[in-house]
């Protein structure tokens, strides 16, 4: 004789145990959803900012593009350039967009440097870079008067011009003088003047040069009055 167990399943079909098992399915839908979208509800923070590239050598008048990124706390990353706020240490040096291109002095004589910084909140990041004069291509020198008297002093402007840029700069201070006759005339190393010796004959001449960068520059001539 075989002998069975059985378990006595509860009855559904009335409108008490209906209701029952209604609400039980809504609460693991419920909890499902809340586990499954959760993402879609609740916005990810941002926890650190990086730029891109973080050092960058540049000539004048040229320009770098640097990209910010944002990283945040559900590991998700985002392209933050058009939005954060871009800040150069040194304008003077370069400037910078509100798109992160950086734009490099055109008047750079020396080198420099500036630290371009990207702001988003509580969060920054920076990117050196440095701007380079470029090559120098030729100097123009000029005298402010090139027929003085004995003893008087000269001043000589010597401006270059780079690659990359049309525009002239001073670089008086920073090159050597050449000097036909340092009898008549002595240049003083570091500035443009010079003085013409308190016994220079009138009439005596003297050709002056400026060089930098193994360039050198036309010549100007001083006559004694």
């Amino acid at each position: 004789m075989a002998i069975g167990i059985y378990r006595t399943c509860p009855d559904m079909t009335t409108p008490k145990s209906k209701l029952s098992l209604f609400l039980s399915i809504a609460v693991l839908l419920s909890l499902t959803l809340a586990a499954g979208c959760r993402g879609f509800f609740v916005n990810a923070k941002l926890t650190s900012l990086t730029v891109n590239p973080t050092t960058a050598t540049i000539s004048q008048g040229q320009t770098q593009s640097i990209i910010a990124t944002g990283n945040f706390d559900d590991g998700s990353t985002k392209n933050l350039t058009g939005t954060v706020s871009w800040t150069s240490s040194d304008p003077a040096c370069a400037q910078v967009s509100t798109t992160g291109v950086v734009t490099a002095a055109t008047t750079v004589a020396t080198t420099c440097t500036t630290t371009i910084t990207a702001t988003s909140g509580a969060f920054t990041a920076t990117a050196t870079i440095t701007v380079t004069p470029g090559t120098l291509i030729s100097i123009t020198l000029t005298a402010l008067a090139t027929t003085v008297p004995a003893g008087s002093t000269v001043t000589f402007t010597a401006k270059g011009t780079y690659s990359g840029s049309s525009t002239q700069q001073d670089i008086t201070n920073q090159v050597s003088w050449i000097v036909s006759d340092t009898t008549i005339l002595t240049m003083t190393q570091g500035s443009g003047s010079g003085t013409i010796s308190s016994s220079a004959t009138s009439g005596a001449t003297v050709n002056v040069n400026a060089t930098l960068s193994g360039i050198t520059s036309n010549t100007v001539t001083i006559t004694v009055q």
